[in-house]
């Protein structure tokens, strides 16, 4: 953590915090590659990509060697800032305790709407300045159909699998809800055995050997399945701020954090929604 002050600042000085150190498990950093840092009033990322690799063969001794033209591209992410503002009486300021408190709150509700943000966000007319949830986005991979019956979960993940594979890719994670979850985990077998292990077991969470993540912002009719490298996060440093508000002798807390991604690979990132018959 690094504390950036300097003479011009108030008696409660801004905190910039690396937030993969404060809030490492926010689904923008644990399921994606980090892209750069975006800071200040920086709308957007340019990121240098190779959209396709060039030709390699077996060229004979001597031979002349034939030209490859691999495809060069750009990746814009465009980013948006989420933002939380509180007050507080200055007695409360005394006592560790509710400092604490309002630390911790702070992460854990930045950390809930970059989750819901990344997964669900759609934005409505007016607001296309906002990134858009991978749920919505159109460069995302529609997989197979789940639903008909218990064990089709397994194979709609299973073709998931397949085709971030096919695309050279390996996949990392695979983000479901509490609820989708805890139907999974209750598949049985014909003779009446838990799929994914027996309720005294400990059972890592996991389906077919790819790490699962139970997120309650993801919705329950949909399923992801990804490789991180086809998502590109941009984000900035966390910041805290602590500022008078004398009026009200309070202090007011606000805290910041510029966010955005994008998929640089279409079939590494594959959706799985539930079948509505």
């Amino acid at each position: 953590m690094a504390l950036l002050t300097n003479d011009k600042e108030s008696l409660y000085p801004s905190l910039h915090l690396d937030a993969r150190a404060t809030v490492p498990e926010a689904l923008i950093i644990s399921t994606t590659t980090f892209g750069g840092n975006v800071e200040g009033d920086t709308p957007a990322l340019r990121v240098a990509v190779s959209k396709q690799d060039g030709t390699t063969a077996f060229v004979r001794e001597g031979a002349k060697i034939g030209e490859s033209e691999p495809q060069l591209d750009e990746l814009v992410i465009h980013t948006g800032k989420l933002a939380q503002l509180f007050r507080h009486s200055n007695e409360v300021s005394h006592y560790k305790t509710p400092t604490n408190l309002f630390s911790l709150s702070i992460q854990r509700s930045m950390t809930t709407a970059a989750d819901k943000a990344f997964l669900t966000n759609d934005p409505q007319e007016g607001d296309e300045w906002q990134p858009k949830g991978l749920l919505h986005m159109d460069t995302v991979t529609t997989g197979t159909a789940w639903g008909a019956t218990p064990t089709d979960v397994f194979d709609a993940v299973s073709d998931a699998i397949v085709t971030i594979e096919a695309d050279n890719g390996k996949p990392s994670h695979i983000i479901l809800s509490p609820k989708t979850w805890g139907g999974i985990r209750k598949i049985t077998t014909g003779t009446s055995e838990y799929q994914l292990g027996a309720p005294g077991e400990a059972v890592d969470k996991s389906i077919w050997g790819v790490p699962v993540i139970v997120n309650p912002q993801m919705t329950d009719d949909d399923i992801l399945v990804l490789d991180k490298t086809g998502i590109i996060a941009a984000y900035g440093q966390m910041t805290f701020s602590r500022h008078d508000a004398f009026e009200y002798d309070s202090t007011v807390l606000r805290s910041t954090w510029r966010i955005g991604w994008g998929i640089l690979h279409q079939q590494r990132v594959v959706k799985l929604s539930k079948s509505k018959e």
